[in-house]
């Protein structure tokens, strides 16, 4: 099969230097929020941590997890790992699909699926990434009905009902042929299954019909009392509870967009965000100034025609239309920032500055990037020719906004530029790989992340994200080789089982019973039945949650024999 992995940004595989999270909380700079700009984008890298967490796709393949921590405005990330696979194996980059606290939804798309299950090759695996100082998870999501989500369209709804453990991911979708009605597809954590729902727009809600005037997501942000606000950057805002018996969509509508952004992506000039118990929206708009282009004919062969060479090309590729007499240059932004409460009133317009506003007070600021001041007005303001695009509001820190920018359109560099709109300078700056910034997707995923993920996490076993316990079994048969596993997580696939025990050693049959209540596994030698037992035991794996003890404990009990299948459950042998 053909992968698609040739598309692949070059720096895909080669994510920055970043200390351990451990190291990182420790050594944080004095004020450090808590919460980061999470990359969406996730790297294919083995690099582990004390939050490295191991997991299994449906094809019975390990992944691996770890998270890396960075002060805003520098963008933190995820590295995921499959042992044994190539480049080819994927047909895109990971990628975070929705993340609240110290849980991310992470989509893998492998380019094969299941092999019994043509259907399902080449589909996306869904996984849900615990960050922890002590017991760090990752855990396979049932597949989603309809299998064909955007990744933009996924809410996650942490704590659900006060639980800690507890949480529900959602999307929402219209049905089209009806305007006012949408189809609510739900995963819940307790039940661990989807289900869907039908909501109905609130019938004081302006009404939305045609191709453009239908409600899509292009983000979903979490809000108190168990509220998803769907957020459709040009129509506006959805609020559903997900846990009420009748699913009502309450609609806010967002301040118009700015005459010069009616044929621009709202994704590139707007955001929206929750906090400080208020709804947040910004919208930057691009200032454009007219110049004459000088043409005059050329000396030498007195045919051709000489544009002048000092125009500022920045942002147009490096290319004009050669019957053109002008055209149009940057020339620097207005940002304007509004909020509401969540139940009623206007909104009401908190800050506006423009890009000539805006202080570099920090002289190491010039020495990472010289470009950034504005050469032609010689003041120390930042430079209107930047190309801008992707405002992100900061969680926490009033008026402080994240804005994506490069110098010119060809740079191999990217940086994320953090604004105080009030005090009206630049705050910091971090650069990027310009590859990693994808036209028409936000390359950050604003994140509240708990402080305590920032903790060491313990020294992890090669393949597993967990912790391990010893255990004595002196005592035990040294003829018995078998191991009952307690408990047994009933979504858990034979092929799975098989892959946690074998990494100690060879299998001659495992053994899952229909009831699924425990499972068994045998192996071929006592030596690595007894390093499975100490390594494994106590510990978690994905949504397993490893209680193991012996077969048997009879001294003279012989070694038992090839496991068959028995009352319609799951078995097999290697004999």
């Amino acid at each position: 099969m053909k992968s698609k992995s040739m598309f692949f940004c070059a720096s895909s595989f080669d994510p920055p230097a970043m200390p351990d999270p451990g190291a990182a909380a420790s050594h944080r700079r004095s004020g450090s929020p808590s919460w980061v700009l999470l990359d969406k984008v996730a790297y294919l890298a083995n690099r582990r941590n004390g939050t490295t967490a191991g997991g299994y796709g449906r094809t019975g393949q390990a992944v691996e997890v770890s998270f890396w921590l960075a002060d805003p405005p520098r963008l933190s990330h995820l590295c995921v790992h499959c042992p044994g696979l190539e480049k080819t194996d994927f047909a895109e980059e990971p990628f975070v699909v929705c993340s609240e606290k110290n849980i991310a939804v992470l989509q893998v798309y492998f380019t094969f699926g299941p092999k019994d299950s043509i259907e399902e090759m080449g589909l996306r695996d869904y996984f849900v990434y615990r960050a922890h100082h002590e017991h760090p998870s990752l855990e396979l999501l049932p597949t989603p009905s309809p299998r064909a989500l955007q990744p933009h369209e996924f809410g996650l709804l942490p704590c659900v009902g006060g639980k800690d453990d507890d949480f529900v991911i959602a999307v929402l979708r219209p049905t089209v042929v009806v305007p006012e009605e949408y189809d609510l597809y739900i995963f819940s954590s307790s039940t661990w299954t989807w289900s869907d729902r039908l909501a109905i727009l609130d019938p004081q809600a302006p009404r939305m019909f045609g191709e453009l005037g239908i409600h899509r997501a292009a983000k979903v942000i979490a809000l108190p009392r168990d509220t998803l606000a769907f957020v459709d950057l040009r129509l506006g805002i959805l609020l559903c509870r997900v846990h009420e018996g009748t699913l009502d969509l309450h609609h806010i509508g967002l301040p118009e967009l700015m005459d010069m952004n009616t044929k621009k992506s709202p994704s590139l000039i707007r955001d929206v965000t929750f906090s400080d118990g208020v709804i947040k929206f910004i919208e930057i708009v691009e200032r454009k100034r007219k110049v004459l282009i000088e043409r005059k004919i050329c000396p030498m062969c007195k045919s051709c025609t000489l544009v002048n060479p000092d125009l500022e090309l920045d942002g147009m590729g490096g290319t004009i239309d050669s019957t053109a007499d002008h055209y149009y240059a940057n020339d620097g932004w207005d940002a304007i920032t509004w909020s509401r409460s969540i139940t009623s009133g206007p909104w009401v317009k908190d800050c506006e500055v423009c890009v000539d506003d805006i202080a570099i007070n920090n002289p190491r600021h010039f020495d990472l990037l010289p470009d950034l001041r504005d050469k032609r007005s010689g003041k120390s303001t930042l430079n209107r020719n930047l190309i801008t695009c992707y405002p992100t509001l900061s969680m926490l820190e009033q008026r402080v906004f994240h804005l994506t920018c490069k110098v010119k359109t060809e740079d191999k560099t990217a940086w994320i530029l953090a604004i105080n709109m009030r005090k009206k300078c630049l705050e910091d700056l971090a650069s990027l790989p310009a590859d990693r910034i994808h036209y028409l997707l936000q390359s950050a995923l604003p994140s509240l992340c708990s402080l305590r993920i920032y903790e060491r996490g313990p020294t992890l076993p090669s393949r597993f994200g967990c912790k391990s316990k010893r255990t004595d079994d002196a005592k035990n048969d040294p003829t018995d080789t078998t191991i009952i596993l307690h408990g047994y997580y009933p979504f858990t696939t034979g092929d799975q089982l098989r892959n946690i025990f074998s990494a100690f050693g060879h299998l001659c049959a495992w053994h899952i019973p229909a009831n699924k209540q425990n499972a068994s596994v045998q192996f071929v030698s006592r030596s690595c039945a007894e390093e499975a037992m100490r390594m494994l035991n106590g510990t978690q794996c994905g949504r397993l949650n490893l209680v193991l003890s012996w077969g048997g404990n009879t001294p003279n009990k012989q070694p038992r024999q090839p496991m068959v299948n028995q009352s319609n459950g799951d078995a097999g042998s290697y004999r």
